[in-house]
């Protein structure tokens, strides 16, 4: 008898209860501090704010609040057809335009590269990408661009094998550099000869290239004009297309995505398409709430939300298992672990878990009710050091005492919440 109540007792506390956030929400200029509805870039920084380039104007969110960055505060210009965001491996974010070069940006300080202060080869800037924690692969007018700390070379049609045009887009795998040249197919570089590839001399179906993605397996992904996607790795072409999958008809393929779990999803004219290597989904505006079909950039986040960039719409996040919200308040790394008692509290129908990383780690931030059956896990990532705020919703619960729980290698802490409707 008393084997059989432990058993079910197990299975009690371990069976978990579901209460996620929604899986669409979209930000506008009527909602937020988008300074534009058409969406360039995406990037998201080491702190997991989220870096948005529009057509006037660099905006970043934390979650709750917005920073614009325009030429009222910084060199970003506001009269600018383009203007798109990076961010490199330690955490600078690297701004491109098409008037005022290339600009960095570490948080507190903007270092603008032009040619008057650089060997840039025109202030027209359409890629950047990043080999390593000090070099850099500019696309410049016509030319590419390798900066290694304050050492540059200049590739262009008259020094060098690359004849390509203006690249649009720049990967680096191991020791190759794959470039999209405008209108003009893909250019590859092992850092010894270049080899281009165009409809006439390879299977690429179409020569307009907007971007390129390189898995863990060195495979590249090529996102094509009028709904081609590519699949390349060095021995064999995979085309994609309406007839072999699902992309939709005619819809060219902006960017590409590939998250943590391998998965494929691109920015599409026709929609949201996911694509596991066996199964593809599409997400538009007649089955979910996207903003709109015309979609120009994508991004994930340390929480695996997907960040979507639409033209004229604003900008759409998306979580197939409801959005996960927490967010980077304070980069200034703490003393000690520390686990905030929620505010308010008691709460309806949400309230704010805030908590303090001093190092690098995997984190977990769990809720469970009062028989310890889990509820929802908050977090369960790897987070860097800083100070962390959660808003945790409570709808689809019933009011009572609940209790949520930070765990790290070296800490864990429990405290308790009411929630009281």
């Amino acid at each position: 008898m008393k084997q059989l109540l432990l058993i079910l007792l197990f299975l009690l506390f371990s069976i978990p209860l579901s209460a996620q956030g929604p899986q669409w929400i979209t930000y506008t200029t009527d909602n937020s501090g988008l300074p534009s509805n058409t969406i360039q870039s995406i990037a998201v920084d080491n702190f997991n704010n989220i870096w948005v380039g529009t057509p006037s104007a660099l905006a970043k969110f934390n979650g709750s609040n917005w920073v614009v960055y325009d030429s009222s505060n910084s060199p970003i210009p506001n009269s600018n057809s383009r203007i798109t965001v990076n961010v490199d491996r330690s955490g600078i974010i690297w701004i491109t335009t098409v008037t005022k070069g290339l600009i960095r940006f570490d948080g507190e300080t903007f270092t603008e590269y032009n040619t008057s202060n650089s060997p840039l080869p025109t202030n027209s800037i359409y890629a950047v990408d990043f080999e390593n924690d000090s070099t850099i692969w500019i696309g410049s007018g016509t030319c590419i661009v390798r900066k290694v700390n304050n050492n540059w070379s200049v590739y262009c049609d008259t020094n060098s094998g690359y004849s390509g045009g203006a690249p649009l887009d720049i990967a680096i795998g191991k020791s190759n550099k794959w470039i999209a040249p405008y209108f003009n197919g893909l250019v590859h570089y092992d850092n010894n000869s270049w080899t281009h590839f165009t409809q006439q001399n390879s299977p690429l179906p179409y020569d307009w290239i907007y971007d390129i993605e390189i898995d863990n397996q060195q495979n590249k992904w090529i996102g094509v004009r009028f709904g081609w996607l590519v699949k390349y790795n060095t021995s064999s072409w995979t085309i994609f297309n309406h007839t072999n999958s699902g992309i939709p008809f005619n819809a060219s393929i902006l960017k590409i995505l590939i998250d943590k779990n391998e998965n494929k999803w691109l920015a599409t004219g026709g929609g949201l398409v996911k694509y596991n290597d066996t199964i593809w989904t599409v997400y538009n505006d007649s089955n979910s709430p996207i903003a709109s079909n015309s979609l120009t950039a994508i991004s994930q986040d340390s929480n695996t939300n997907i960040w979507i960039g639409t033209f004229g719409t604003g900008l759409s996040v998306f979580n197939e298992n409801g959005i996960v919200a927490v967010q980077n308040i304070s980069n200034e790394i703490p003393k000690d672990f520390i686990l905030h008692q929620n505010y308010p509290n008691p709460f309806n129908p949400s309230t704010t878990i805030k908590f303090a990383i001093p190092k690098t780690g995997n984190v977990r931030l769990r809720v469970f009710d009062q028989l310890g059956r889990e509820v929802q896990t908050l977090v369960n990532d790897e987070i860097r050091a800083g100070t962390y705020e959660y808003e945790f919703s409570g709808d689809g619960l019933s009011s009572g005492i609940y209790f949520y729980r930070l765990e790290t290698r070296n800490f864990i802490e429990t405290k308790r919440m009411v929630i009281l409707k």
